[in-house]
């Protein structure tokens, strides 16, 4: 029993922090493949965005703990999830149905990846 209780408090770190930085990696491959001419330009514009939305979150969030408790926080993680939904439903490309949406365009930085990819 004890085994397990340490392997999941240091396990699910470990595989947070591995998750993000696949995530991290991803979009910045995601930014690059679309902007090649401005690769730096935009990864240095994602992870300002990045950096910024790590401090506020944990700076608002640690403000609603200790000022409301453990309930506040949830609640203000639950507002934070809702609004990157609505930016992502707001956001995106709406097709009508049937259409027929063009392959993004391949680039010598996005073909550089690898086989099947």
């Amino acid at each position: 029993m004890r085994t397990r209780v340490v392997a999941a408090l240091t396990g699910s770190p470990a595989a947070f922090s591995a998750r993000s930085g696949a995530t991290a990696a991803r979009n910045q491959h995601l930014l690059t493949t679309a902007r090649p001419d401005r690769a730096a330009a935009v990864i240095g514009g994602y992870m300002a965005c990045y950096s910024l939305g790590s401090a506020l979150g944990a700076i608002t969030t640690t403000w609603a703990y200790g000022t409301r408790g453990w309930a506040a926080c949830c609640g203000l993680g639950a507002a934070y999830a809702l609004c990157a939904l609505v930016v992502w439903a707001v956001t995106r490309p709406v097709t009508r149905p049937g259409a027929v949406v063009p392959a993004p365009a391949r680039t010598e930085a996005s073909c550089a990846v690898g086989p099947g990819q």
